[in-house]
């Protein structure tokens, strides 16, 4: 487990009551989107964020839940396209994480 999802995990267990009453909320849940299209949305706010842990940590889990890699690729060229040019290195961040992942 890397560094960044053990500590999201220590802060749940920490918080372990306020993250219960957030769940409870089904924020993420309510609506009409599945969950591949939210873990889709998700990854691509990731990368329109410009924040390389966030992209990677997102990358990860998109691909453990069944998400391929051409989607992901179609994904954060789509994000590019958007015109903020900070998710322009998003694109090198995905690939080496996905290199890694898959080996």
């Amino acid at each position: 487990m890397d560094a960044v999802r053990s500590a999201y995990e220590q802060t749940r267990t920490r918080f372990a009551q306020a993250f219960r009453s957030y769940d409870q909320l089904g924020f993420g849940e309510a609506g009409p989107l599945d969950a591949k299209t939210r873990r889709i949305i998700r990854f691509c706010v990731a990368c329109e964020s410009g924040a390389e842990t966030k992209v990677r940590n997102y990358t990860r889990n998109a691909l453990r839940e069944g998400i391929s890699p051409e989607e992901l690729r179609q994904a954060v060229v789509l994000t590019v396209d958007t015109g903020d040019s900070r998710s322009i290195p998003s694109i090198t961040w995905v690939e080496e994480t996905m290199a890694s992942a898959l080996g």
